[in-house]
């Protein structure tokens, strides 16, 4: 592997080889929990669900509340938790 140095290409290391297969090893940690914002991103807004929750116990109203449920099951699907 090879980097620049003043200009110029000189060979890493081996420590540095090291700490960039370290790097790497670790960056798909980085995005394992991207599917939660790009979830976020399309859930209904908070407020809709608070209203379906409010409807539903208290008014006995739960078709507000399941058409939420099936959008939030519909992008859980589209976003799915890595394994």
């Amino acid at each position: 592997m090879k980097k620049l140095r003043n200009g110029k290409e000189v060979d890493l290391s081996p420590e540095e080889i090291e700490e960039y297969n370290q790097r790497e090893l670790e960056r798909p940690n980085k995005y394992k929990d991207l599917y939660k914002t790009q979830r976020q991103n399309e859930y209904p807004a908070l407020d809709d669900m608070i209203v379906a929750l409010w409807e539903s116990v208290l008014e006995g109203n739960n078709v507000p509340r399941d058409d939420l449920q099936a959008e939030r099951l519909v992008i859980k699907s589209k976003y799915p938790k890595p394994v």
